[in-house]
């Protein structure tokens, strides 16, 4: 049946799949109107197909099949199209005006003819340019809405594709619609496609091989840490993804690689293909990192400091740290890292030498800064990284002035921001690198600490752990784990647990723990001080089921909103899952704007009307989070050991359960371990503990940044 009206009012909207709840004024009677539609607006004159149902709770409906937007008719429904605000300086007043003057045909008179509208009283030419400025701009906004929205793109993301390129945005999708996923953030390949192929274009098309090619190359780089892939992998998984001839798609390859949109590199036998920008990154980082390996040191200074207490693999590092203008100190738990940082931070303030800390999140940098009592930034904020420029305010032209910079926690860097440090810092200053090579690789593509030690860079290897150190099991424990040994456990008086669970128990007994036992024992918080770190996701014991659990028996609050399917409330536990550095703190005291991938916070406000929330993170900053920047809180009761990197906690609890076999090894226990302060709890089997602490296998990423750094060598040689 078909059916014509004007829209009343949106009950509900969908704004990701569309589905609509409105109200229909139609010729008889008002009736409600259910089923994914176009994104009306009020007051527009709408045609639909669709059957009369009758629902038990709401009554008689229309359940929609199509929708469509039809010229308003009629005295009322032109008055109310004119009037309803899109169009600059016409106002209830003035639509009845026109309407009196020109009747059925004012729109067309508004939009083809406006200069007749003089003839309007209240309209001077002043007004009439307001008019034909607004008319037009909104004629052009809600064609391209229109259009995009026929291609299953939701109202939020179509407003996005037209703020970004206006009135191009048809002629361009229509050209190539995968150009949707390099510019728009939330249109990614698959989506790209999948409006491509609506359109019916080619599925062997140019641009969609090479829009595959990139999205391959990108995720491949996210997801498994890799710089680079080689060729034949290359091939395969574009195959997989697209089904297209492999001939073809090795031809896309070469075409995309003659217009510079990938690079391939051949050496030691292998053909590795490149993205662009990662190729850049990692080239760039081994030209900067040489560069100032073969700097000769230009500071003369006095070493006036007591080294007693200190190891000789520490007053090795101190002094290396004054003969050379690249160091790199690496050790784990225990050996001493924080005593070197601080005693060369002395030396250099008595001999009257500038220096800088830093360290790659907001909670490394905290603890750097109350472990050394010195003022430490986040890299981000150290090279001036700004939503509003594509460039840091530091860099080759603009260089950090500085004798020594000092980074914590290198690690944890990818090869994207140490390229965009190195590029910061001048032949006159020197870098001192410091951190565990022992731990998990960055989050972000790279493994940088590991391949710099792969070159003759100077650096320092602390093995010795301090008698201090050594009367906590945990790091005793962590330095056993990393040799391949089974860790003390369950001593008296000690730091360090093995609990026996199952899979029927698992979830009582972590949740008898963190709300019950460790409360009561140790006084400890069961939100602020204890961190479940799982190896994993998925599965019963995976980060995703434990977080709803423990929102569930941990959080009470009424106050809460939903978002894409997430529910967060007031005091929820949250961690931000991607750089945002738009976002910006609520005091305008604070320049250090954007939140970074890691870090963790406690929600404070929502503001369920405007679809807002505050969340007040750990290094005290206070942040507004708008619907759209949402989506990128994770809850954080618990949190896979990858994203612990560089945060320390009171007490970590390890879930010791069956889980995939290439995530129950020794590197990730180790670095589960060494996030803990006070106590660490191993829950579960003990089979799952042997199995990790045997498993020394690493799943490696390919990188080449070791490789260029040592045929820099050979060239300087």
């Amino acid at each position: 049946m078909k059916f014509e009206g004007i829209v009343k009012s949106i009950i509900y909207r969908n704004e990701e799949n569309g589905y609509t709840v409105l109200s229909l004024e139609t010729f008889d009677s008002p009736i409600i109107c259910t089923g994914t539609m176009p994104f009306f607006n009020e007051e527009d004159n709408i045609e639909i197909i669709g059957d009369i149902i009758y629902h038990e709770k709401y009554g008689e409906q229309i359940n929609v099949k199509e929708a469509r937007l039809k010229k308003p008719s009629g005295k009322k429904a032109i008055i109310n199209f004119l009037s309803n605000g899109s169009i600059e300086s016409i106002g209830k007043k003035t639509a009845e005006l026109i309407y009196d003057k020109f009747k059925d045909e004012s729109i067309d008179i508004v939009f083809n003819n406006p200069d007749k509208l003089l003839s309007i009283n209240g309209i001077g030419k002043k007004k009439l340019q307001k008019i034909k400025d607004s008319s037009e701009a909104a004629r052009e906004s809600r064609e391209v809405l229109l259009y995009l929205q026929s291609l299953d793109i939701s109202y939020n993301l179509s407003n996005k594709i037209y703020k970004n390129y206006g009135d191009d945005t048809i002629s361009l999708i229509k050209t190539n619609p995968y150009k949707l996923s390099e510019d728009i953030r939330g249109i990614g390949f698959l989506m790209a496609d999948k409006i491509a192929l609506n359109m019916k274009m080619e599925r062997d098309s140019d641009f969609r091989i090479s829009a595959a090619i990139n999205y391959i190359l990108k995720n491949d780089a996210d997801m498994s840490g890799n710089c680079t892939m080689l060729l034949e992998k290359l091939i395969d998984d574009v195959y997989e993804l697209i089904k297209v001839d492999k001939d073809i798609i090795k031809k896309q390859i070469l075409s995309d690689q003659l217009n510079s949109k990938i690079l391939i590199m051949e050496f030691q036998g292998n053909k590795y293909v490149y993205e662009k920008e990662l190729y850049k990154a990692e080239k760039s980082c081994a030209i900067h990192l040489s560069r100032l390996k073969n700097e000769d040191f230009i500071f003369d200074i006095d070493i006036d400091e007591n080294f007693e207490g200190f190891s000789k693999e520490q007053e090795d590092a101190i002094d290396q740290a004054f003969r050379n203008m690249l160091l790199v100190v690496t050790g784990g738990p225990g050996t001493g890292k924080t005593t070197i940082i601080r005693a060369i931070t002395r030396i250099l303030e008595k001999n009257n030498l500038k220096f800088l800390l830093a360290a790659p999140t907001g909670r490394a940098a905290k603890r750097m800064q109350e472990s050394t009592d010195k003022k430490a930034l986040t890299i981000h904020r150290l090279v001036g990284i700004k939503p509003d420029s594509p460039i840091p305010e530091y860099n080759e032209e603009n260089p950090l002035i500085t004798d020594y910079i000092i980074l914590d926690e290198v690690s944890m860097i990818d090869i994207r921001l140490m390229d965009t440090l190195l590029r910061a810092v001048s032949d006159k200053t020197a870098l001192i690198l410091v951190g565990d090579h022992n731990q998990l690789p960055s989050v972000g593509p790279g493994n940088v600490l590991k391949d710099i030690l792969e070159t003759n860079i100077k650096n320092v290897k602390l093995k010795k752990i301090f008698r201090q150190a050594k009367q906590s099991n945990i790091v005793v424990n962590a330095h056993r784990i990393n040799e391949g040994k089974y860790p003390y456990l369950n001593q008296k008086n000690k730091d360090f647990f093995f609990i026996d669970s199952d899979k029927k128990n698992f979830i009582n007994d972590i949740l008898n723990l963190v709300k019950l036992r460790l409360p009561s024992y140790y006084k400890f918080d069961p939100i602020n001080d204890i961190q479940v770190l799982a190896p994993s996701k998925k599965s019963d014991w995976g980060t995703v089921n434990l977080n709803l659990i423990f929102q569930k028996e941990l959080n009470k609050s009424n106050s809460q909103i939903k978002v894409n399917n997430k529910i967060y409330r007031i005091n929820d536990k949250v961690m931000q899952v991607r750089n945002n550095y738009d976002l910006e703190s609520d005091d305008p005291s604070n320049f250090d704007d954007g939140v970074y991938n890691g870090d963790i916070g406690r929600i404070i406000d929502i503001d369920v009307k405007r679809e807002k929330l505050k969340v007040e993170f750990y290094d005290g900053n206070i942040v507004t989070y708008k619907k759209d920047d949402i989506k990128d809180l994770d809850l954080s009761y618990a949190i896979t050991i990858h994203k612990s990197q560089g945060s320390e906690f009171d007490c970590v609890i390890i879930p010791m359960m069956s889980t995939s076999y290439m995530l129950l090894n020794r590197n990730l226990l180790y670095t589960a371990i060494t996030r803990a302060k006070k106590l660490v709890i191993l829950l579960g089997e003990k089979r799952i503990l042997k199995q990790m602490v045997n498993n020394d296998r690493q799943s490696k990423r390919l990188t080449n940044l070791s490789f260029w750094i040592n045929e820099l060598d050979k060239v300087l040689k």
